[in-house]
């Protein structure tokens, strides 16, 4: 039997588009909304000085509750205002700009020590070094004072004005965000209960070691990203529990999520009792036909993802009876009554699956109503119904803290820290970098090879080499977009609205497909580079350089 295919969502959609997207498209008109209406009241230079730390700060801009925001951005537009002040101290002088910009790309990565969610303000300082390394490339060393502090202040406005367009479109969104971490956590359970169902057959099978052994590897795979998805799901809605007074729509998404949760162990338990399934013939028809029910089941779990991004019901086909069917296998085959008694447990797993998927289907908007399961074996489900009332404390508590204690910091001043070690190389090969931005021929943009190394950089060879290849092939596409559209489009309003539209592009794909961040990155730094030079030169001597430091830097990484 074929297995059937996990339900694809249409990306033309909007209501398809995944949070990080959305985030990204809310900092696109934030850095578009903002560049404008400076660029008529205060001049070019002043939009361009603020939309320079406002890209940077925009950084730290990732999908969390409003109440989570201030922890994201206060952080960053300080980092942004003081990495600034220290470039523009020091832009005179090689040397010591040099080292002060390791001293910060080393001190930064220290946000890693707070896990995942770190890596975002430290991007959000070695942006800031590399963007206000390349602004004051463009004006005279002998500035004054006035020049320094004028463009302090503006490079302030846009981190701050950037920080409270955050925290107003989380507030907008909030709701949004709830819904498409619920549809991101059933799409997760629909493809862990799609390699479940499939190793289930081909271990069944006993015919393909190969296949099997490929299959337990997916769903390796699955049950370790699932944990991630979930915790993501309970930051955005059980952080809305409150002791009384629920909103239906934030009730609803409660129950969901629990019910998401319940899902997830019902799967864990199916896993173990496949695990000790003792061989025979009914034992076999049973896991086999117990396979392939759970992917229709999946396929509900699918239908119920597509309902919470409001892409309406998905209709199912509903699951055949199966007790009679696998009784008259069980006697043909002679089966024992070792067999038979699996057989019953595997049916009250399969019932206990489905009873699931209806709760889980009844807290979903335009719901299906109704079982998966045929009327002729349909039981009434004895599950007990989720009680949100009384537990905001208890469902508060599973959501992790938004705070950056201090001890994650000290805990990482050792030798034998992974994060220190990561910190020293980037630093070494950041120092590599500048050395080679100073003295290579095409130096015009020293900074870009710094980028490359940074961005590259990962806590290990495999990550590093996954993360150069999209490097690669996606600065060679942006570059080929770049040079186009110069040629094309020389009217600075257009090229404004191409930068807005990149900078949504790279936000918003960085952790879905780097390849996109990566062609958006050189869509925006080649752009930069000719406005700053008010379109005199060769865009296409700028292409070149670009392609030749990211190999550079790529190759130093």
């Amino acid at each position: 039997m074929d297995m059937p295919q996990a339900r694809s969502t249409p990306l033309w959609h909007p209501r398809a588009w995944p949070a990080p997207v959305v985030n990204g498209l809310s900092v696109g008109v934030g850095l578009l909304l903002m560049t404008g209406v400076l660029g008529v009241t205060a001049g070019a230079p002043a939009a361009i000085a603020a939309s320079s730390g406002a890209a940077a700060t925009s950084v730290a801009d990732t999908v969390c509750t409003p109440r989570d925001k201030p922890h994201q951005m206060v952080p960053a537009v300080i980092g942004c205002i003081l990495v600034s002040m220290l470039v523009g101290l020091l832009h005179a002088h090689a040397w010591p700009l040099s080292l002060a910009g390791l001293g910060v790309i080393f001190a930064s990565i220290f946000w890693m020590a707070w896990g995942k969610r770190g890596g975002p303000l430290t991007f959000v300082n070695v942006l800031t070094l590399v963007f206000q390394m390349a602004a004051w490339r463009q004006v005279p060393t002998g500035g004054g004072a006035l020049p320094l502090f004028e463009h302090l202040v503006w490079v302030a406005v846009g981190a701050a004005g950037i920080a409270l367009w955050s925290g107003l479109t989380a507030v907008v969104l909030a709701r949004r965000y709830r819904e498409l971490a619920m549809a991101e956590a059933l799409d997760a359970l629909s493809r862990l209960m799609h390699h479940q169902s499939r190793w289930t057959l081909e271990a069944a099978r006993h015919d393909h070691p190969d296949a099997a052994t490929a299959a337990l590897l997916a769903l390796i795979r699955a049950q370790a990203s699932l944990p991630e998805t979930l915790q993501a799901a309970r930051d955005l809605i059980y952080s809305q529990a409150a002791p009384e007074g629920l909103p239906r729509h934030t009730r609803e998404c409660i129950e969901a999520l629990a019910q998401a949760v319940r899902l997830r162990d019902v799967l864990m338990g199916c896993q173990v009792d496949l695990e000790s399934t003792p061989p025979g013939p009914a034992s076999l028809a049973a896991i086999e036909r117990l396979g392939q029910l759970m992917a229709q089941e999946a396929e509900r779990v699918a239908g119920c993802a597509q309902a919470w991004r409001g892409l309406g019901p998905q209709p199912v086909p509903a699951i055949s009876a199966w007790d009679t069917e696998l009784d008259q296998q069980a006697v043909m085959a002679g089966s024992s009554w070792a067999d038979l008694s699996l057989r019953e447990a595997l049916v009250r797993r399969i019932q206990h699956l489905s009873w699931v998927i209806d709760a889980l289907d009844a807290a979903t908007p335009f719901g299906h109503g109704g079982s998966g399961l045929d009327a002729s074996t349909r039981i009434p489900s004895p599950l007990p119904p989720v009680d949100v009332h009384g537990q905001a404390d208890l469902l508060q508590a599973m959501t992790s803290t938004p705070a950056w204690p201090l001890h994650a910091l000290r805990a990482q001043w050792r030798l034998s820290s992974p994060v220190l070690r990561y910190a020293a190389r980037t630093t070494a090969a950041c120092a590599c970098a500048l050395a080679l931005g100073h003295v290579l021929p095409w130096a015009s943009h020293p900074h870009w090879i710094l980028l490359t190394v940074a961005v590259i950089m990962r806590g290990s060879l495999d990550q590093t080499l996954m993360r150069l290849n999209a490097r690669i092939l996606g600065t060679l596409l942006g570059c080929l977009i770049a040079g186009t559209l110069v040629m094309l489009m020389p009217a600075p309003l257009g090229l404004m609205l191409v930068l807005g539209l990149a900078v949504s592009l790279a936000h918003g794909f960085v952790l879905i497909d780097y390849r996109v961040t990566s062609a958006s990155g050189a869509v925006l730094a080649l752009l930069q580079a000719h406005m700053l030079a008010h379109g005199h030169g060769s865009v296409w001597l700028d292409v070149a350089e670009r392609l030749a430091d990211t190999l550079t830097g790529a190759a130093l990484a």
